[in-house]
C-alpha cells in the first residue's frame, strides 16, 4: 500500500504536513498532484504545495519537476521512497480544504500526491491530530488507531475528512443508517 501521514497540528499556519511513503518504488517513479476534483473542473491544487523533498531508503534525493503537477525520482529503485511536503489549507467549503484553530475539513484530492502508474494500489492514511480533536471520515478504519484505508487512490480522495470538536449524530431510515457531522454551535443549527 501507498501510505500517507497527515499532521494537522500546525493550525496557526494552516499547514498540513504530509509524508507519502511508497514501498518498492521503481526507478524514475513519478508522483503527481491532481488537477481535478468532484466538480469536474481543472483546478490548480498544486499551487498550495510547498517544500517538496524526498528520500530513497533514508538518503536524501532530488525530485525532478517534470511539469506543473508531476515530479520524478532518480534512476535507482527504492525499497522505500518517502516524500515530504506541506500544503497550505485555508479555504472553507465542501470542495476546498481548511485547517485552523477550530477545525479541519480536508478534500484529500487537494492534499495528496498519487502514482500515475499506480492509482489502483491500496492506500492507507494516518492522521496526527491536535490534542483533544476527533476525526470523522468515510474511510475504513484499520486495526491501528487513527489509520484508515481505501482500495485505491480514487476511493481515498472521494472520502472527505472532518477533524476538530464537532457534534455527531446518527439515525436510521428505511433500513439505512445516516451519520451527521456538524461543525457549528448548537444555536446555529437546532
Amino acid at each position: 500500500a501507498v501510505h500517507y501521514t497527515l499532521d494537522l497540528r500546525a493550525t496557526r499556519s494552516h499547514q498540513v504536513e504530509v509524508t507519502m511513503t511508497v514501498p518498492d518504488a521503481a526507478p524514475s517513479t513519478s508522483i503527481q498532484f491532481p488537477a481535478w476534483n468532484a466538480l469536474y473542473q481543472i483546478r490548480d491544487f498544486v499551487r498550495n504545495v510547498e517544500n517538496v523533498r524526498a528520500e530513497c531508503d533514508s538518503s536524501a534525493i532530488e525530485l525532478v519537476r517534470v511539469n506543473l503537477e508531476t515530479w520524478r525520482s532518480g534512476a535507482r529503485p527504492c525499497s522505500i521512497l518517502t516524500v515530504h511536503y506541506a500544503v497550505y489549507a485555508n479555504q472553507e467549503g465542501p470542495f476546498s480544504s481548511a485547517l485552523n484553530r477550530q477545525h479541519s475539513f480536508l478534500n484529500l484530492a487537494m492534499l495528496l500526491f498519487y502514482l500515475p502508474q499506480g492509482r489502483d494500489r491500496e492506500a492507507r492514511v494516518n492522521f496526527i491530530l491536535p490534542q483533544g480533536w476527533k476525526l470523522a471520515t468515510l474511510l475504513e478504519s484499520t486495526d491501528k488507531p487513527d489509520e484508515f484505508r481505501a482500495a485505491n487512490y480514487d476511493a481515498m480522495v472521494d472520502s472527505p475528512v472532518e477533524a476538530g470538536h464537532f457534534s455527531e449524530y446518527s439515525y436510521r431510515q428505511n433500513g439505512a443508517t445516516y451519520r451527521v457531522i456538524v461543525d457549528a454551535g448548537s444555536n446555529e443549527y437546532s
